[in-house]
């Protein structure tokens, strides 16, 4: 059974949320400790929506998920630009492949609680009023919004549902009022409020124009957010460089969200040169502030030894932060060092229960690998139909490794009835995204005519592909068909150059497997 091999280009597009202070607003990214206003964030702190602002498609990182994170944020309708195509890290040896509260901190002054008086606009501090322990009457709140700051915080207090009901309608209404008179924290919110359709019609284009007055003002929530728009082409005209320009701005205010997202830039290549040293550097940042998406692909970094030195205990100990965060990226990146002993003792069971937790967030790649541990009975007890189960779930999300391996079930008649016809249906999906395996076996549907009429001339076509890509098994198949002459000419001199072909690949392996077997000495 095929495995998908970890690559370190999955964009990363899970839910990202924050931590928010009831009593003064301010939000952190952990839920522990103690508030900047003396609030114990244990009693008085919730999660909130998350991050503002555009997120990247599914880091993943990208990442990220995506990033990432979130809720994942809307499909770009554009697909996304071409990614690096880094060396595999090895290959599959069986033939497939996270509130803990913080310190509890007593506030009083004389016997009395004190009013905690501090707030917080989205991406700069400022004065708020204290607010009561009693909801008060909505009119007489409204009534008493007058400044740019009351405005904006009733649209919040509307937003996250604080001492008055959740309307999101009357959120943006708020914000758009504290935004008209300048209020960067308002405008950043409002273009949320757009972006996401939330209280007002989704416009990309209206969202980015708030972004644009509200990063103007240098909120670094807006610059990180209007980046996302460049970087996407979302209510502007994509450029990737206009794109780094934003996140470098947010990432340099501290953001952690940019941090991770310049970091990208860099390992991508999106508006300058790729550059893994300096992607790990902001990575880095991102991750010494427990951004799980910077600690995820800074473990892919370590892992992949890019920008880096090869080092599996250090992917491991980054894969771990991430993972324990319930971040599912980081969550089967863990899983791997665990499946193959990367930097941890090799343990099926650990590897599985970690797919496991990715796999239930929705998270593609992580449930590819947990059908590919059922079919093959490592980590869980073996299990065809829990197999097709979990490669359906991930082949129904465009999972090119899933899709061929639910048709591979479907072939081989594993988990489901045989059906030769569904098989060839998603060995094509696969095939069309350029899955090397998906294509050899497509082409054996034609040429044996199973699933299909038989076509020795697009059984060739579907060779071919595969071969380009280095697959053995249908070089040795188009060199049958060059000396048989099915379904193109009879040929010795391109069975001859096939053959060479084959034969230096097979050379190089030998090779490489040798220098592995004498490093392990």
């Amino acid at each position: 059974m095929k495995v998908y091999v970890k690559s370190g280009r999955e964009q990363m597009n899970e839910e990202k949320k924050l931590f928010q202070c009831q009593i003064c607003g301010r939000e952190y990214e952990r839920a522990e400790g103690t508030c900047d206003c003396g609030a114990d964030l244990t009693i008085y702190g919730k999660w909130i929506l998350e991050e503002p602002g555009p997120e990247p498609p599914e880091p993943d990182p990208s990442e990220p998920e995506t990033p990432e994170p979130e809720s994942p944020e809307p499909e770009p309708p554009e697909p996304q630009p071409p990614e690096p195509d880094p060396p595999k890290p090895k290959q599959p040896r069986t033939g497939w492949k996270y509130l803990l509260a913080g310190a509890v901190v007593a506030v009083g002054v004389l016997g009395v609680l004190g009013l905690f008086l501090a707030g917080v606009q989205q991406g700069k501090k400022s004065e708020v009023p204290p607010v009561s322990d009693e909801k008060e009457d909505e009119s007489s709140r409204e009534a008493d919004a007058e400044t740019p700051e009351e405005c904006y915080q009733l649209g919040r207090a509307y937003e996250y549902g604080i001492e008055v009901d959740q309307d999101y309608t009357e959120a943006a209404k708020w914000y758009e009022k504290a935004a008209e008179q300048g209020h960067d924290g308002a405008q950043n919110s409002l273009g949320d409020c757009y972006y996401k359709g939330q209280g007002v019609p989704q416009n990309y284009e209206t969202a980015a124009k708030w972004y644009q007055k509200a990063a103007d003002q240098e909120n670094f929530y807006a610059q990180s957010s209007l980046g996302s728009c460049y970087r996407e082409g979302n209510g502007v005209e994509r450029d990737y460089a206009a794109a780094m320009k934003w996140y470098g701005k947010s990432a340099d205010q501290g953001y952690s969200y940019a941090q991770y997202y310049l970091g990208n830039c860099y390992y991508y290549g999106w508006g300058t040169e790729q550059d893994y040293s300096e992607a790990v550097k902001w990575y880095q940042k991102s991750a010494d502030q427990d951004n799980s998406y910077g600690q995820y692909m800074l473990g892919e970094c370590y892992y992949n030894g890019f920008g880096a030195t090869q080092d599996y205990e250090s992917a491991v100990k980054w894969y771990q932060a991430s993972a324990e965060q319930d971040n599912p990226y980081g969550q089967v990146g863990l899983g791997t060092c665990y499946f193959f002993g990367d930097g941890t003792e090799a343990n099926f069971e650990e590897a599985a229960q970690w797919y496991e937790k990715a796999a239930k967030q929705g998270n593609a790649v992580g449930q590819n690998e947990l059908g590919a541990c059922y079919s093959s009975g490592l980590g869980v007890e073996e299990d065809a139909a829990k197999a097709v189960e979990w490669f359906q779930k991930a082949a129904n999300q465009g999972h090119a490794v899933s899709q061929y391996n639910l048709g591979k079930h479907y072939y081989d008649g594993e988990g489901v009835e045989r059906d030769y016809q569904k098989a060839v249906q998603w060995y094509e999906k696969a095939a069309n995204q350029g899955d090397a395996d998906a294509q050899r076996e497509l082409g054996n549907c034609y040429y044996d005519g199973k699933g299909v009429e038989q076509d020795y001339e697009t059984a060739v076509e579907w060779y071919e592909k595969a071969a380009e890509q280095g697959d053995m098994s249908a070089q040795e198949k188009l060199i049958q068909c060059y000396r048989n002459g099915k379904g193109v000419e009879k040929d010795e001199r391109k069975a001859v150059e096939w053959i060479s072909r084959l034969n230096d690949q097979q050379y190089k392996k030998t090779k490489e497997m040798q220098e592995k077997l004498e490093q392990e000495e």
